[in-house]
Order: structure tokens, then sequence, then C-alpha cells
């Protein structure tokens, strides 16, 4: 319904997810090589989470979430985009994890990555 769709942030569902990736992350390296959640951001459905491993920590640096709600003339999370942006040593990334309008045409779609940059 409209309600969930403005304030829904699914924390138990978050949880088990972050619980089983960071398991699997772990179970699955080097012995004394450990992952941690870095970031999330959530939007309705729509998540990113971020790990890293533990001994990179100091080589992230200015970690920003953003969401960009385009749904309903952009007042409603249930279509748009989650992002995360850091840098890592000298280098920049931007992670987008987006839900599209169905037909979505290609300049709408520039707007909301251009949007979710920063």
């Amino acid at each position: 319904n409209t309600k969930s769709a403005i304030k829904f942030k699914d924390t138990k569902r978050l949880k088990l997810w972050n619980d089983m990736l960071l398991a699997n992350l772990n179970k699955n390296c080097k012995e004394g090589v450990k992952y941690v959640q870095v970031a999330e951001q959530v939007m309705v459905g729509t998540c990113i989470l971020m790990y890293a491993k533990e001994a990179h920590l100091p080589k992230i640096r200015n970690v920003s979430t953003t969401n960009n709600k385009t749904g309903f003339g952009g007042h409603v999370g249930n279509k748009g985009s989650v992002s995360i942006n850091f840098d890592f040593e000298e280098s920049s990334f931007c992670f987008i994890n987006c839900h599209l309008h169905h037909g979505q045409k290609k300049t709408a779609t520039d707007g909301m990555i251009f949007d979710c940059s920063g």
C-alpha cells in the first residue's frame, strides 16, 4: 500500500541479508581475514550494502549514501535508486542499484543517475 511505500524500512529482512552475507564472506576467506559492513542504503524494496576487508578500512574515505525516489513525481520510493559513493586510496567509486519504471526513457534514466552521483 501507499503508506508502506513512503515509510518502508524492513529492518528485520535487512538484518537477515546482512548477517547471511557477512557470514558467507567471512566463512570463505583466508584465516585472519575479516569482512565488515561499511555502508548501507535502503529504499522500500531496494537496498545496497557495502562490505570490505577490515584491513582495507584505513584506505576507504568519504563514504556517502543516497537514495533518489522517482515514483509518483519523486515523492514515493517504489521506483528509483540507492547508491554508495566512496574513495579507495586514490580512486573514486559509485555503485548504484535501481528499480526503473516500465518503459523508462533513456533521458529520464540519465537524470536519475546524475542525481545519485552526488
